[in-house]
């Protein structure tokens, strides 16, 4: 997987340079577990802790640009009766579709990528933790700071793979900066 993501890093490092444009963002958001295993009756649970994410991103053409993103998602996973706390490492590949608005730039997205799962146990069970392919999907804004910078706010439901196939839903922030 690393030497995935090695590759994929250096095909966006070069199309950037050929474009003279890199967009690179870090942010946080927090999650929500959409009829979660772990808490039968209830549709969305909150989960308390931050959800980190980075990205980096080169323009497709004017209003598109395809984007490598990295985001830990915490999610309960059930297993013979038990939840177990962990979270998701997802490292997603998608695409970005601008449309200009009155209040900066309004963002369709769409990809798929790897969801390895990472319990909090010194012994997690056998087979648990395999890292398995999803898809996400997202809604967003782009608010424009200066003409290098951005604030990112997005609404994304990532489809994980992993065990009991959690749907997750995440409110996202970041700054975003473009060399």
């Amino acid at each position: 997987m690393r030497r995935i993501s090695l590759v994929v890093a250096a095909l966006l490092f070069a199309g950037a340079a050929q474009a003279q444009i890199l967009w690179i963002g870090a942010g946080a958001g927090t999650t929500w577990s959409y009829e979660p295993d772990t808490a039968p009756g209830e549709t969305f649970l909150h989960s308390g802790t931050t959800a980190p994410m980075v990205f980096a991103a080169v323009p497709l053409n004017d209003d598109t640009l395809l984007r490598l993103r990295a985001q830990t998602l915490p999610v309960d996973t059930l297993y013979n009766g038990e939840a177990w706390p962990g979270k998701v490492q997802a490292i997603t590949l998608g695409v970005d579709y601008f449309l200009e608005d009155y209040l900066g730039e309004a963002v369709l997205s769409a990809g798929f990528g790897r969801y390895q799962l990472e319990l909090q146990a010194q012994q997690p069970p056998e087979g648990l933790e395999d890292g398995k392919f999803g898809w996400y999907v997202s809604v967003g804004q782009w608010f424009a700071i200066t003409r290098r910078s951005r604030i990112t706010l997005d609404i994304t439901v990532d489809r994980c793979t992993v065990p009991n196939d959690p749907v997750l839903f995440s409110l996202n922030a970041a700054l975003a900066l473009s060399f």
